[in-house]
């Protein structure tokens, strides 16, 4: 089950700077952070909370 709570502190999109409500499952046991304003992707991960630290320790754009 998705643990949604490790996403709230998701940091604002490089692209747009819309912050993202949280990591999704692309594919089966494949999560990652997409910013539904301008459809940038972040980093696929094989769970939720990999995702989510994943965007956040991207470089600023």
């Amino acid at each position: 089950m998705p643990d949604t709570a490790n996403c709230a502190g998701l940091r604002p999109c490089p692209f747009c700077g819309t912050r993202p409500a949280n990591a999704i499952e692309i594919d089966v046991a494949t999560w990652a952070v997409p910013c539904h304003a301008c459809q940038a992707i972040g980093p696929l991960a094989g769970d939720e909370r990999r995702a989510a630290e994943l965007w956040n320790a991207r470089p600023a754009a």
